[in-house]
């Protein structure tokens, strides 16, 4: 198990996906990447990755952008209608074909080594409830939790054993909720110029966001404000949250300068012994001193980031606990 640095798992589907396969990719190992998509096609989903990464494709957006002043994802999905089809733009709709296209564009970019495949994603939509007999979706998993509903039927028995365990350690559910003022709090201190440091603003959305955070009484609420028809509900969430735990524009590095591991198996543990990684890992505290500045920078925001999860814990956790985590050994 390698951890996603917070800059990147907080950031949109694209950077998101490039991370996560230069991750793997700089181990140096031969092998296959193997995520979920709506349509279990992987060949489709390669055919709009190779479109997308195309330079004609590059500048049917912009003047598409120009032109309409839509949002990316309605300018992206008419231009895949309009030159592969409405097979291929009915597949582009959808949260994790998105994704999928997104890794592969990843790896067509990178020149990596590694082959993908894709397991076809069962029952409720992407933050969709899901009918009877469905498999529930995250967002509907977390809802049951958080209004104490009882799980059987609905995970493995094995993982409801588990989140009764960090019940009794006051672990679990992590609640969002709990942060709100603070989140509020920490955004009427920042003002445009604060807000146009945050990564995915553009176009003047800080004056839109600095006026909606004087007036929000509630996250959900900010969120409302400040969407626009160019501002996607889900970028709205990222920048909030970008500007809540202090990342800007200044920490956006292309790629990451570590592979931090955080759990393996016996055979995982074989594979990191026969890889050859391009980039250096980091298994103790003390093997961020030894790298670049860039690296440092990245991990003190991946402890802060933690020390502030810790707060939506039902019992808030000591700071510094990031540092003091060993490998989980299987």
């Amino acid at each position: 198990v390698i951890e996603m640095p917070v800059i990147y798992a907080c950031a949109g589907a694209e950077k998101f996906a490039y991370a996560g396969v230069k991750l793997l990719d700089s181990l140096n190992l031969p092998g296959k990447i193997i995520f979920g998509s709506e349509c279990g096609d992987v060949d489709s989903l390669y055919k709009i990755a190779d479109f997308l990464v195309s330079d004609g494709y590059s500048e049917l957006v912009k003047n598409e952008i120009v032109c309409t002043k839509g949002s990316y994802a309605s300018v992206r999905e008419k231009i895949i209608e309009e030159q592969m089809g409405s097979k291929y733009a009915s597949i582009a709709k959808e949260s994790n074909n998105i994704l999928g296209i997104e890794y592969i564009k990843a790896l067509i970019r990178t020149g990596s080594h590694l082959f993908f495949d894709t397991i076809s994603r069962k029952g409720a939509g992407h933050d969709k409830n899901a009918l009877k007999g469905e498999f529930h979706s995250a967002s509907e998993i977390r809802d049951i939790i958080h209004n104490n509903e009882k799980l059987n039927s609905i995970l493995p028995e094995n993982t409801i054993r588990k989140i009764e365990e960090l019940k009794l350690e006051s672990r679990f559910p992590a609640d969002y909720k709990k942060l709100e003022t603070a989140v509020l709090y920490a955004l009427r201190m920042m003002g445009p110029q604060d807000f146009k440091m945050m990564p995915d603003i553009s176009e003047g959305i800080e004056n839109r966001l600095y006026k909606s955070v004087k007036q929000a009484r509630s996250i959900d609420g900010l969120y409302t404000m400040t969407k626009s028809k160019r501002y996607s509900m889900a970028r709205i969430r990222r920048i909030v949250l970008n500007a809540f735990l202090g990342i800007t524009k200044d920490h956006q590095f292309e790629e990451p300068p570590y592979i931090r591991i955080l759990g393996m198996s016996e055979q995982g543990e074989r594979l990191i012994k026969n890889s050859k990684p391009d980039i250096p890992f980091a298994v103790r505290t003390a093997d961020f001193s030894k790298m670049p500045q860039s690296a440092q920078v990245l991990f003190d925001l991946e402890c802060r980031a933690d020390d502030i999860y810790t707060l939506s814990m039902p019992k808030a956790g000591a700071c510094s606990e990031n540092m003091q985590h060993k490998i989980v050994k299987i």
